[in-house]
């Protein structure tokens, strides 16, 4: 009960793997199939992107994942100039690579928030695996300051300017019910 999907999702990512999320016993056989028959044949092993000669870009996923039957190979990269056209290469039994076409017209703010959340994730990864904290910490600061995101070095102030209840009334309070995992 409560499986933790953050910590399987980071597992899987740390070993280029797939993980199933399983939260009823009563489907524990059914996911557990699903996984390994998705794990025994990947669609694409070792997955790269080639870029236009000229153009750098810092992605995250650093490593990428192979790509399985119903997963998206979801890559965010900041690109040191726009280019129209990148290309994806792996194997499967043999070589293989796809050109993909990128939409320049079109930059959604949301594309920046997913790079940043990427990269942050990234960093806090070099921390577990041992980097020191000292020196990843303003790293992270930075991304998270720069993007207006919350990280385990940054947090939001909200001030309220509008009064919603005067002040001669008391505050109410009242216990919310969570639910807890069984056992």
């Amino acid at each position: 009960s409560a499986p933790n999907s953050h910590f399987m999702t980071r597992a899987a990512q740390f070993g280029r793997g797939s993980f199933t999320y399983i939260n009823d016993q009563n489907q524990v056989q059914q996911g557990m199939d699903t996984l390994f028959r998705r794990l025994e044949s990947p669609l694409r092993r070792n997955l790269q992107v080639q870029l236009p000669n000229g153009i750098v870009a810092e992605r995250w996923p650093q490593k990428l994942p192979d790509l399985y039957a119903g997963e998206p190979l979801l890559v965010a990269m900041k690109l040191s100039a726009p280019t129209e056209h990148i290309t994806v290469s792996g194997y499967d039994t043999q070589h293989w690579q796809q050109p993909v076409t990128l939409p320049t017209d079109s930059n959604h703010p949301g594309t920046a928030s997913l790079w940043a959340r990427r990269k942050i994730a990234d960093l806090m990864d070099r921390i577990t695996l041992g980097a020191p904290e000292t020196d990843i910490a303003p790293l992270i600061t930075d991304v998270a300051l720069r993007h207006q995101l919350v990280s385990r070095y940054t947090s939001f102030i909200a001030v309220e300017e509008t009064v919603s209840r005067p002040a001669h009334e008391p505050l109410l309070h009242d216990t919310v019910r969570n639910q807890a995992p069984h056992g």
